[in-house]
């Protein structure tokens, strides 16, 4: 996950929910944030093994000073 300023602020963040569809619902299946002081760009990452036949996505909170929106990916059958 990535948030990107448009300039240095004093603090910005990004949350990274992965989720899997058990049945009709997406369940968390692992979560993981980075923040960062007086900078405008901060990422977030991590290597992740997940059992295979499941449907997975992304969904990520991205937060910059006071202003903050949401993000999903689509699901990505592995």
């Amino acid at each position: 996950g990535r948030t990107v300023a448009e300039m240095n602020v004093p603090k910005i963040s990004v949350g990274v929910r992965v989720e899997r569809l058990i049945g009709n619902a997406w369940v968390q299946q692992d979560y993981f944030s980075a923040s960062k002081t007086n900078t405008y760009t901060v990422t977030a990452s991590k290597t992740l093994t997940v059992p295979i036949g499941y449907f997975y996505r992304v969904k990520s909170i991205h937060t910059a000073h006071t202003d903050s929106s949401s993000s999903v990916t689509e699901g990505l059958y592995i």
